[in-house]
């Protein structure tokens, strides 16, 4: 059975026109963005300082709803510092997701395009200009953007859209035309006084002192066939991208259009007869991917070619096959280096030397600090390794008429630095255990090891320390079953008997690990091991069989549960059957493997405390205070709470938190009534902090009484106002969230979003283990002497004087050989003034 998502924005945005804000100061601190990197580079684009790349943050399918839009994260490599830099709205531009990047090098800007169609000019000094006049016009139809080509000799920008196209003026920074011809544009370009444009597997152009209010005014081309990328060249040349009979088989051929009868010439050149790959802008022409070699193409019709390294063509293309048309590599214009993403690896780049036909290795997979998650639901945290965050499954809080197919990644954020335990990262040879996991619990004996759980494949244990030590429970169909780490303890379906649903696993106060189990939409199950068994468990092997206690309910992908973990709740687990419509509230008594003494209570019809029915039928969360030992729940349309242990005599009887209007009038309002609720947490001082499904994120008193601040796109930088989690890093004193945009976090007053108090700026910092460039440090005070000093004080390098207010440092010591793991201090003085001296840290990580 799966759940259907309503339509609830109406609803959410005119309840908050409702909320009153409480006269409680308002949090004022910075948000952080935390851009996704997994699976595909898809625009990669050289400028003379900086390498950008843009990558899908999550699997892209365009018949999903959840992920249908091939939204994308960008990132910049400082060709100078070597350091990487996920780019948005905390670091100075207009958004966080990209639908397309160019770089235009006459005038020397890239060209951003965000999901809404805002659009940023990211110049090479570092200015940004905005244009948001498409953002806020009403377009028909899809907001798709397909090819982008630029016209400096009119200062203008041709941008084929999904629904016609429209042209810019870069230099006033306006739109000068636009057309809506209900098809899509793929391509667009001037030549002469003419207009060329592709549409709908052929080419039309036109004079441009015609009207062209429509296709019917325009000549179709004879000679040529549809076209998925145009750029014109010299002398009336047009440089054309041709798809053949299927998507992956492609041409490139130069035509001469003759204005005088509005039609092509046979076509002059071809560049290449292989099979054309992918296409994009360069510095000084257009990159052509075909399956062997890469080819430059000037303006003048004139091309070089590039021959690819072995084997290299394959790792270039992404695993992602929906983004193979466009990822390209950028290449230097003497086709002498190479730039390259590799998915789950990073940024490569090569050098050929065309004498000797040899390639070299320059810079080796310089991974962006980035979590491979994207959207998640569950999130833990332990001091050892940060913040974890987990992919998504099937859930309630997403629309499910298909399945995502996520293979299960798990991403760890401390000190301001990410690292990516998914199998998929660390043992990609031996990673076939399913997908779709979520369900996120570390243990908290042995924080090394995290649990994740499917609807569909099963449970995993992954070792954060040893990527080789990971153990997958499910049944004899389960993907992986043949691996030496697999346990086969799941009975098989009647119907889908490769699945295997073994969901959300988690541990209570005792040490005891809990999961639900559900066959084929009948029994719901609750599972467990004793803390002593789960201590038992070293590898397959000696994986003990788990306790099953049947819990009276009918099982679904709807379910949830939640195990309580406070001293008031001892024993006890909330399970929330869908196809029942109920809550069991269930007492196992503490002997799990004897069910004479449990007790259950059901939560079937509740009622507040004003005597108004509370709707259960869909829940997305459960949340325990652990302060008051009361449930919180988190629904579709809004929030109640209960007491877990009053709740066993009398199931029905729930509380609806109400918030005073503060109007004099001794009125209150249901807290965020009809809105819908996907994660509660709490920070340090018991505030409750609330993901809702667009409403933005929620802070509110311990209570929920008060609401201290509503963080939605328009008033803050949080990526979107739907969040789908949420959870207090107290290492950092700050609220790290999720969103159907990516992650980003809020770092509370009295946190530091840098993750560092110097008086100067060192980056990267932290250093990954990985990275192996220089650390550039700069705001330095002119002519200072700067040495880098370990936790004892002793001076480990003299780096010399600052030029410019900056210097680099190769980070290696006297011995010329790479520094221990460990904080070092930066100490940067006027030459002869010791007691004058700045000072800063960095992290180097090994």
């Amino acid at each position: 059975m799966m759940k259907m998502k309503p339509n609830t924005i109406t609803a959410i945005l005119a309840a908050l026109l409702c909320w009153t804000a409480s006269a409680s100061a308002a949090l004022t601190g910075e948000w952080k963005n935390h851009p996704s990197f997994d699976n595909s580079a898809i625009n990669i684009v050289e400028t003379p300082s900086t390498i950008y790349f843009t990558g899908y943050p999550q699997e892209y399918n365009k018949n999903i709803t959840m992920v249908n839009s091939p939204v994308m994260s960008l990132f910049a490599y400082d060709k100078d510092s070597g350091e990487i830099r996920g780019l948005g709205t905390s670091n100075y531009l207009s958004g966080n997701l990209v639908l397309k990047i160019e770089y235009n090098p006459r005038k020397k800007y890239l060209m951003i395009v965000y999901d809404d169609l805002n659009i940023d000019f990211l110049y090479e000094d570092g200015h940004v200009e905005n244009l948001a006049v498409l953002k806020h016009s009403t377009i028909p139809g899809t907001k798709g953007v397909n090819l982008i080509t630029f016209d400096p000799e009119q200062d203008s920008i041709y941008m084929g859209m999904s629904f016609g196209y429209i042209i810019l003026d870069d230099k006033k920074l306006e739109v000068k035309e636009s057309r809506n011809f209900s098809q899509s544009v793929t391509t667009m370009v001037r030549i002469a006084d003419c207009y060329i444009l592709g549409v709908d597997k052929a080419m039309y152009a036109a004079r441009i002192s015609s009207p062209r209010i429509s296709l019917d005014e325009y000549s179709k081309l004879t000679g040529i066939g549809n076209c998925d990328g145009l750029w014109a060249l010299d002398n009336n040349k047009l440089l054309q991208v041709n798809g053949l009979e299927n998507r992956y088989r492609r041409a490139a051929y130069i035509y001469e259009f003759l204005p005088d009868v509005m039609d092509v010439s046979t076509h002059v050149s071809t560049v290449s007869p292989g099979f054309l790959q992918s296409f994009s802008n360069s510095a000084e022409g257009t990159v052509l991917r075909f399956n062997d070699a890469i080819y430059l193409v000037a303006p003048d019709a004139s091309f070089k070619k590039m021959p690819l390294p072995e084997n290299l063509a394959a790792t270039i293309a992404p695993n992602n096959v929906m983004a193979i048309d466009e990822c390209i590599p950028a290449v230097t214009t003497d086709l002498s280096n190479l730039w390259y993403v590799e998915p789950r690896k990073g940024l490569r780049q090569l050098k050929y030397d065309a004498s000797s036909s040899q390639w070299s290795v320059v810079q080796d997979f310089m991974a962006p600090n980035a979590p491979s998650t994207f959207v998640t639901y569950k999130m833990a945290y332990s001091p050892e390794y940060g913040v974890l965050t987990g992919s998504h499954g099937i859930e309630g809080i997403y629309i499910s008429e298909s399945r995502i197919n996520t293979p299960p990644l798990l991403s760890g954020l401390k000190g301001g630095f990410w690292k990516n335990y998914s199998p998929v990262w660390r043992t990609p040879d031996k990673a076939e255990y399913g997908v779709n996991y979520s369900g996120l619990c570390m243990e908290p004996d042995r924080n090394k090891y995290v649990w994740m759980g499917s609807l569909l494949h099963g449970m995993l244990r992954i070792n954060l320390e040893d990527p080789n030590d990971v153990i997958h429970i499910g049944n004899e169909y389960s993907d992986g079953a043949d691996y030496d780490n697999f346990v086969n303890m799941a009975p098989v379906m009647t119907a889908w008997k490769s699945l295997c649903r073994m969901w959300d696993p988690q541990i209570d106060g005792d040490g005891n690990l809990f999961c639900i189990f559900n066959n084929n939409d009948k029994d719901l199950e609750l599972w467990s091991w004793t803390k002593e068994q789960r201590l038992s468990i070293r590898n397959a092997a000696s994986t003990p069989a788990m306790t099953r206690i049947k819990t009276g309910a009918t099982g679904s992908n709807g379910d949830n549960f939640k195990v309580l973990t406070s001293n008031a709740n001892k024993n006890l687990v909330i399970l929330h059957a869908w196809a029942d419509n109920n809550i069991i509230i269930y007492n196992h008594a503490g002997t799990l493997d004897n069910t004479s003494d449990d007790r259950r209570a059901v939560m079937n019809n509740p009622t507040d405390q004003d005597g108004g029915k509370v709707d259960i039928s869909n829940l997305n969360c459960f949340f325990e205070d652990q302060q008051t030992g009361l449930v919180w729940v988190g629904t579709w349309v809004g929030i109640f709470t209960f007491n877990p242990r009053t709740a066993m005599s009398n199931p029905n009887s729930v509380q609806r938190i109400k918030v005073s209007r503060n109007d004099g009038t001794n009125l209150a309002d249901y807290l965020l009534s009809e809105v819908m609720i996907n994660c509660i947490a709490a920070d340090a001082q018991n505030r409750k902090w609330i993901a809702t499904g667009g409403g933005g994120l929620v802070c509110t008193s311990a209570d929920g009484r008060t609401i201290i601040q509503e963080f939605v796109t328009a008033n803050s930088d949080i990526p979107s106002d739907i969040v789908t989690g949420v959870i207090y890093n107290p290492a950092a004193n700050s609220i790290l969230v999720s969103t159907d945009k990516g992650t980003a976090e809020f770092f509370l007053p009295g946190a530091d979003a840098s993750d560092s108090g110097e008086e100067f700026r060192a980056f990267p910092n932290p250093v990954a283990p990985d990275y192996y460039g220089y650390v550039t440090i700069d705001n330095l005070p002119d002519n200072s002497n700067v040495k880098i000093v370990d936790s004892e004080g002793g001076v480990i390098r003299d780096l010399g004087t600052a030029q410019n207010g900056s210097i680099q440092w190769d980070v290696m010591g006297y011995d010329h050989k790479r520094v221990r793991t460990g904080v070092y201090y930066i100490l940067a003085a006027p030459a002869g003034d010791s007691g004058k001296a700045k000072t800063g840290k960095i992290l180097i990580m090994n």
